[in-house]
C-alpha cells in the first residue's frame, strides 16, 4: 500500500467501502489504495455538499460578525468626533431642552427590559424624533451600534420625509447616511442607515419578502392611535415577530393612545410584561375659539336662503350665467302646487330663523342677536368657506404675524377654498402665500408647507388630516379646524365600502389644536 494513503484506506476498509472493486485472487492489489480512494470519494460527494453549504454559512456569519463590529467602532468614532463640533454641541442643547430628555432613562429601560413596550407623550414633547435617537446612541455607547437598526413607521408620506429630515439636522448629517427614509417611488438610504423612517406600506412590503426582518433590531410604529387596516394588520405581524425573536424590540408609541389596551393587546402573545411610560408634554399656551366665538370676531351672517344654512341644497344661490333659467312656478297642476309649498315653508322657516329661541338664549349668554340668530341658521354639517375666509382676512388684518393653518376633510374642498381666498383676499398677491398640503402632491411641493415667507407676508397652509400628526410648521399660530375628515367606512347592510366625510375623534381633535402651540403662542 502506498504509505500516504494507507491511513485512507484502513479507516475506508473498516466502513466497508471500496470491497466489491478488489479480485478474489488478490489480484490488482498494488491499484488497492487507488480504488478504495475512488469509492470513498464517490460515496462522500453527497456530504462534501452540506459540509460545503455549512462551511459556507459559517463563513458569511463570522463575516458580517466582523462587519457588524467595524460598523460599530466606526459609529463610536464619529459620535466622538462631532463632540468637538459647536453646531452638534449646539444642536444637543435644544434636545436637552425637550421634556423627552428627562425621561430618557425610563424609556430606554422600558425599550430594552421587553420585547413589546408602549410610549405616550403629549404634543411636542419630542418623542417622535428623540426616542429614536436614544436608542441608536444608547447601543453606540454600549459597543452595539454595528447591531442596531431602527425603523420607524409614519402614517403619512410627508411626516416620514420631515421627521427623517430634522433628526438628520440635529445629528448634523445628510439626509441618507445615518438617518434615512424611505416612501413609495422615493428612497434616501444607504449601507450606514441606522435609523430608517418609512411608511406603514414600505414596512409591509419588507415583510413579505423578510418575514423575520433579518438585521432590524427595533421597530417604532408611531401615531398608533390612527387605526387603519394597514397599521393593525402591521401590528398583528410585529407581534408574532416580537413573540419569535428574542433581540427583536416592538415599540408602540402616539400622543393620544390607551396605554394600557395595547400592553393587554402585546402581552397576550408576546412573552413578558409589555412596559408603558409616558413623557409629560410642553406646549405653548393655545386660546381656543368655538364657532360662536368665530362668528361674533367676524359678524358673520348667514342668511336662509344661502348654501351654508340648514335646508339648503349646498348649491350656490343665483344661479348660473347664460343658460336658460328654469321657473318652478311655471305651468300648472300638482307642480305648481309643490312649489308654492316649498315656497311658504322656506318662508316659515326664515321667520322662524329670525325669532331666538330661550334654548338659544340659555345655551349660548352674552353673545349678540346677530351671532344667536347665526348660530340657528347654520348648517354646522357643512365646510362654511364664507366665514373660513372671513376669519382669514381678520386674522390677517388685526393680529400680529404668524401663518394659518386651515384643516379640510379633502382635495375638493382645498381647491374650492384655495380659489376663493385667491379671488377676494385684500392683496392676495403681496401679502398672502396660499400653500394647498395634500397627499397627492409630489414631496418637493409638499415642502414648501415649510418654507419661510418674506417679512410682511403671510402664509395660508389648506391642508387635510395630513398635518395632523409628526411634523411641525415653525411659523404657525393659528389653526382653523374644519373639525371634519374624510374616511372609508364599511356600510354592512350593503356590504359596501365608501368614502365618507365625518366628524373627526376628539383625539384627532387634540392633535390639530397642538400644531397652533409647538414653538409659540397660539
Amino acid at each position: 500500500a502506498k504509505p500516504g494513503l494507507s491511513w485512507l484506506t484502513k479507516h475506508v476498509k473498516n466502513l466497508g467501502f471500496g470491497d466489491d472493486e478488489r479480485d478474489d485472487d488478490g489480484s490488482g492489489a498494488a491499484d488497492d489504495d487507488d480504488e478504495v480512494a475512488a469509492a470513498a470519494a464517490d460515496r462522500l460527494a453527497g456530504f462534501g455538499g452540506l459540509l460545503s453549504r455549512k462551511l459556507r454559512d459559517e463563513a458569511d456569519e463570522a463575516t458580517e460578525e466582523a462587519n457588524r463590529k467595524m460598523a460599530g467602532a466606526r459609529l463610536a468614532a464619529a459620535e466622538k468626533r462631532k463632540a468637538e463640533d459647536k453646531n452638534w454641541r449646539d444642536t444637543q442643547a435644544k434636545r436637552e431642552d425637550l421634556p423627552a430628555h428627562g425621561m430618557r432613562r425610563e424609556v430606554l429601560e422600558c425599550i430594552e427590559n421587553g420585547r413589546a413596550s408602549v410610549v405616550s407623550g403629549a404634543t411636542g414633547c419630542g418623542k417622535t424624533t428623540q426616542v429614536p435617537q436614544y436608542v441608536f446612541e444608547n447601543a453606540v455607547r454600549l459597543g452595539r451600534g454595528g447591531e442596531c437598526s431602527v425603523i420607524i413607521t409614519q402614517p403619512r408620506r410627508l411626516s416620514a420625509i420631515a421627521v427623517a429630515e430634522r433628526v438628520a439636522q440635529e445629528r448634523c448629517e445628510r439626509i441618507g447616511d445615518t438617518v434615512g427614509y424611505s416612501i413609495r417611488l422615493e428612497s434616501r438610504q444607504s449601507s450606514n442607515t441606522r435609523l430608517l423612517f418609512c411608511t406603514t406600506g414600505i414596512l409591509l412590503r419588507r415583510l413579505q419578502s423578510d418575514p423575520d426582518l433579518r438585521g432590524v433590531s427595533h421597530v417604532i410604529v408611531d401615531e398608533v392611535h390612527e387605526r387603519d387596516l394597514l397599521s393593525d394588520f402591521l401590528l398583528v405581524i410585529l407581534r408574532r415577530l416580537a413573540a419569535r425573536r428574542e433581540d427583536f424590540r416592538l415599540v408602540a408609541m402616539s400622543a393620544t393612545v390607551n396605554a394600557e389596551l395595547f400592553k393587554g393587546y402585546f402581552e397576550r402573545v408576546v412573552p413578558g410584561e409589555c412596559g408603558c411610560v409616558e413623557i409629560p408634554g410642553r406646549t405653548f399656551p393655545v386660546a381656543e375659539y368655538r364657532l360662536e366665538d368665530a362668528i361674533e370676531a367676524t359678524g358673520y351672517v348667514c342668511e336662509p336662503d344661502s348654501e351654508f344654512a340648514l335646508g339648503a341644497d349646498g348649491k350656490p344661490q343665483g344661479g348660473g350665467g347664460g343658460g336658460r333659467t328654469f321657473n318652478p312656478l311655471s305651468g300648472g297642476g300638482a307642480r305648481r302646487s309643490k312649489a308654492m309649498a316649498a315656497v311658504y315653508d322656506s318662508l316659515a322657516r326664515t321667520a322662524e330663523m329670525g325669532d331666538i329661541t330661550e334654548e338659544t338664549r340659555a345655551m349660548y349668554p352674552g353673545y349678540s342677536d346677530n351671532t344667536l340668530r347665526c348660530l340657528q341658521t347654520v348648517d354646522e354639517e357643512k365646510i362654511n368657506m364664507e366665514l373660513i375666509e372671513m376669519l382669514v382676512q381678520l386674522i390677517a388684518d388685526e393680529y400680529e404675524d404668524g401663518a394659518i393653518l386651515i384643516f379640510l376633510p379633502g382635495m375638493a374642498e382645498i381647491r374650492g377654498l384655495h380659489e376663493r381666498l385667491a379671488s377676494s383676499l385684500d392683496d392676495v398677491e403681496k401679502r398672502f402665500i396660499l400653500i394647498p398640503l395634500h397627499s397627492t402632491l409630489s414631496s418637493e411641493e409638499q415642502r414648501l408647507t415649510f418654507s419661510k415667507p418674506p417679512p410682511g407676508v403671510r402664509k395660508v397652509v389648506m391642508a387635510t388630516n395630513i398635518a395632523e400628526t409628526s411634523i411641525t410648521i415653525d411659523d404657525v399660530v393659528f389653526v382653523i379646524d374644519s373639525g371634519r375628515v374624510r374616511e372609508t367606512q364599511y356600510d354592512p347592510a350593503s356590504r359596501m365600502s365608501s368614502l365618507v366625510t365625518a366628524w373627526c375623534s376628539r383625539a384627532s381633535s387634540r392633535q390639530r389644536r397642538g400644531r397652533a402651540g409647538r414653538v409659540r403662542e397660539g
